[in-house]
């Protein structure tokens, strides 16, 4: 029964890497644009072989972790004065309120 299960996910992500491989060759964007799974393999193999992949890794979750640390310190300071502080509660949180109605996509500075 798993051996099943296993045949179909590789099927599904061979048919996955097949319909990308076929976009490709019909050039219906540029190289730059869509690459092909050969040319994104190439790619992530000099990447790790050169160092450049494992140290964009880390720069990005490093400055992951120091947005979730500022977000967790900025979210704490506010909930506290948003608790004890009757003013900020009505002032601030509907801002809150109506910045949390926002799609988290929406966020994103490059769109």
């Amino acid at each position: 029964m798993k051996a099943n299960i296993l045949a179909k996910k590789i099927a599904f992500f061979v048919g996955i890497v097949l319909v990308w491989q076929a976009l490709d060759s019909a050039n219906v964007w540029s190289d730059k644009v869509f690459p092909s799974p050969l040319e994104v393999g190439e790619s992530l193999w000099y990447g790790a072989s050169d160092g450049t992949l494992f140290f964009g890794i880390g720069t990005s979750l490093w400055r992951l972790a120091i947005g979730l640390v500022l977000a967790i310190v900025g979210g704490i300071t506010l909930g506290v004065f948003m608790a004890r502080v009757e003013t900020v509660n009505q002032t601030i949180g509907s801002i809150i309120l109506g910045l949390q109605s926002i799609p988290s996509v929406a966020w994103s500075p490059w769109q």
